[in-house]
């Protein structure tokens, strides 16, 4: 099989089996046919239905430490809102339980799309259209990316959103034309505060733009126009995701309210020995989210 036969079978692969977990994945905590649902879903599709149910934003009361966490299931609502007002509108048409399907396949969606994005990016750098397709199949065959993309989580639309900015600072630079750049500019700062209203891990974005911008600014001409196209990007970002985190301010006390998610800080890592099992933890954990399954050379072989 050639490389075009082995891309095309990639990606259809992917496409499958993202297909299988929407609607094959429990929606609880439990193991069914040897899949593992992800167990704080029923959280994030509680926000989706508080939405539809309610026209207003939850205030979130417990977090994930709280004794009844995983029965009540309500400690989500601290995320920004992006992706559950999204799926809420599926949700008030299709009611309770069609309206999780419908969070799913959105979910499926900004998976799929952000293999699109990786492959126009792969094109950017000048991959041919072969190693492009592969470098998106390469994506989609990721056991936490396919997974994480088939259930209600705000995950696959924030690297949807952060694939999509990368772009768009890959095509400024790249850009010739004012015009061009103007236009890379503004795209990059809604896609920056789009981002940062679905997930606060994306706050980063606005950094690595600035790293970009400044890169750009020592190696083009028309410094003034790179630095205007800078501060405009970040400008409508903040613009756009400043009422979402000066609420957080208003009803938490605080700009990131990750006390409100998860519960005090506890200082359990003191040292490199701790960091590193944490990260491993972590890694075994979001790499391959099929936890019940016990470790065996093929498993060991995926994560």
């Amino acid at each position: 099989m050639n490389k075009s036969g082995i891309s095309f079978f990639a990606l259809l692969l992917a496409v499958l089996i993202r297909i299988f977990f929407v609607f094959q994945l429990p929606d609880t905590n439990t193991v069914d046919r040897r899949l593992e649902g992800l167990n704080d879903e029923p959280s994030h599709y509680n926000y989706v239905w508080f939405l539809a149910a309610n026209n207003k934003l939850p205030v979130q009361t417990m977090s994930v430490q709280d004794s009844e966490a995983f029965e009540i299931n309500e400690f989500e609502y601290y995320q920004p809102p992006l992706y559950y007002l999204t799926a809420s509108i599926g949700a008030k048409v299709m009611g309770h339980t069609g309206g999780r399907i419908v969070a799913r396949l959105l979910s499926f969606i900004f998976g799929i799309l952000t293999c699109v994005v990786i492959y126009r990016i792969a094109l950017q750098c000048k991959f041919s259209d072969d190693d492009a397709v592969l470098t998106a199949a390469f994506v989609g065959l990721l056991p936490a990316h396919a997974y994480f993309s088939s259930v209600v989580s705000n995950d696959s639309l924030s690297w949807l959103i952060a694939a999509a900015s990368v772009y768009t600072l890959f095509a400024h630079r790249a850009a010739r034309k004012s015009q061009v750049r103007w236009i890379t500019a503004i795209s990059t700062g809604v896609l920056l505060g789009l981002g940062m209203l679905t997930k606060s891990s994306l706050l980063i974005m606005p950094v690595f733009a600035v790293g970009v911008f400044a890169v750009t600014l020592f190696q083009k001409e028309g410094k003034i126009a790179t630095v205007s196209q800078a501060l405009v990007a970040l400008v409508i970002s903040a613009a756009l995701a400043a009422p979402w985190y000066l609420r957080n301010i208003e009803v938490y006390g605080s700009f990131l309210p990750i006390e409100v998610g998860f519960g005090p800080a506890s200082p359990w890592i003191s040292s490199v020995t701790d960091v590193a099992r944490f990260l491993w933890g972590s890694s075994n954990t979001f790499w391959f989210p099929m936890q019940h399954l016990s470790a065996s050379p093929i498993l060991k072989a995926i994560r």
